[in-house]
């Protein structure tokens, strides 16, 4: 299990980070201020007992290699593997972020702009913007089946035909 020696009900490092996201910008009066949560992040990070997770998912530890082993400053560090970057926990800190500007098109670049504080993904910010557009489009009062059919659709996916077609795992042998 990757998040060894947690109790139950306690936090991961994804969750504790969007935590601190959220209160970030609460302090900012529900302001977007992306120079803020990078230094939050950092801060947060290179504090020690800051959180109790013992995984660090491979952003995170890319960033924080270009950080301290490579000297670069923090808005140089984001990286990406190409592989374990490009994952949904891209899109965690920038979820309440999604909910936060007036309008939709502001909410997907700032959403976007969060993934890239601590990651180098575009495929991380295009999923921010399409997760931003849902979220936004449910809190207006969206019907949650019409929308997430929509969504799915943006990106060639019949979320329909999966769910209701073979209930077999496809993850398993």
């Amino acid at each position: 299990h990757y998040h060894q020696g947690m109790a139950p009900g306690d936090n991961t490092l994804e969750a504790v980070l969007t935590r601190n996201v959220i209160r970030a910008t609460a302090e900012k009066n529900g302001e977007f201020d992306a120079e803020g949560l990078l230094k939050e992040y950092v801060s947060f990070m290179m504090r020690p007992g800051s959180h109790n997770d013992t995984y660090a998912s491979t952003a995170h530890r890319m960033f924080f290699r270009n950080l301290v082993e490579r000297g670069l400053p923090p808005e140089k560090c984001p990286d990406n593997d190409r592989h374990n970057v490009d994952t949904t926990d891209a899109i965690t800190m920038a979820l309440p972020i999604s909910l936060l500007a007036a309008d939709d098109s502001t909410a997907e670049q700032q959403a976007a702009k969060t993934v890239t504080l601590t990651r180098s993904s575009r495929t991380g910010e295009d999923l921010s913007r399409r997760v931003s557009r849902l979220l936004r489009s449910l809190v207006k009062g969206a019907d949650l089946r019409t929308a997430v059919k929509s969504a799915a659709a943006d990106v060639n996916y019949n979320v329909e035909r999966d769910v209701t077609g073979s209930r077999s795992d496809p993850v398993t042998a």
